[in-house]
């Protein structure tokens, strides 16, 4: 009896998919690690090492600001941050502007 011809196929295109999947996984990985920094802090004294995290963040302002303790209000944007040039991110990122004649 002759062997079925697509078993060998179908076995290359999985061990090839599992290769290429593996890839990117490790590829992603590799990414996020390189842009996080985690560092940890006791317990016992938070209000020193959000001192410290705030510190580093000393005379930038922030893209957007609520109002103290008012979650409810409309955030005020500061749009003086965005480098020129570049599209705002999200939906509007997508539009293109085509040619009317």
């Amino acid at each position: 009896m002759a062997k079925p011809k697509w078993l060998p196929i179908a076995l290359g295109i999985a061990i090839f998919v599992f290769i290429v999947g593996a890839g990117i996984v490790g590829t992603g990985i590799y990414l996020v690690s390189r842009q996080v920094s985690m560092t940890s802090t006791t317990t016992e004294d938070p209000e020193a090492a959000f001192a410290e995290a705030r510190s580093k963040l000393a005379g930038q302002k922030p893209y957007i600001e609520f109002e103290e303790n008012d979650l409810e209000s409309k955030p005020i944007v500061h749009r003086e941050n965005e480098r020129e040039g570049r599209p705002p991110p999200g939906p509007y990122a997508l539009r293109r502007r085509t040619a009317v004649p």
